[in-house]
């Protein structure tokens, strides 16, 4: 399980999903009832949308892990997750655009970044030994 390549980038997405509750995505002037509050954070579980679609994204990459032997099955889960990270990355810019006055995306937003990618890594993955092993049954 753990020497196949697709496991190893679903387990780094897996990671990413989880630093992303601890480390912010973004910080600045942030709106709390008619009132500005300075140095306020974005982190994954600040909003509701941005909290869902990154928890979900965490379970089913842990989901598509221990889905090795069926790579139909985790091929479709893992693209799955691949939508809701990105979808994940609308909501953060949506929540920014409508919770903050000014700042800055931080250094610490590359794991939000990198989950997709990691995904789509992952896809790739299983596609080859799909295809791997229909050439091979091709052979029999």
């Amino acid at each position: 399980m753990l020497q196949r390549k697709q496991t190893l980038w679903l387990l780094l997405a897996l990671t990413c999903s989880c630093l992303t509750f601890f480390f912010p995505f973004y910080s600045g002037d942030k709106y709390v009832r008619e009132h500005i509050v300075p140095n306020g954070v974005f982190l994954g579980d600040t909003t509701f949308f941005v909290f869902v679609t990154t928890l979900f994204t965490l379970l089913l990459s842990a989901f598509a892990i221990g889905l090795f032997k069926k790579r139909k099955m985790q091929f479709w889960i893992t693209l799955l997750s691949l939508v809701l990270s990105v979808l994940t990355i609308v909501f953060y810019f949506r929540g920014i655009k409508t919770n903050f006055q000014g700042g800055h995306i931080l250094l610490t937003s590359i794991f939000s970044f990198a989950i997709p990618v990691f995904l789509f890594f992952a896809l790739r993955g299983i596609r080859h030994d799909e295809k791997l092993v229909k050439s091979l049954d091709k052979l029999r």
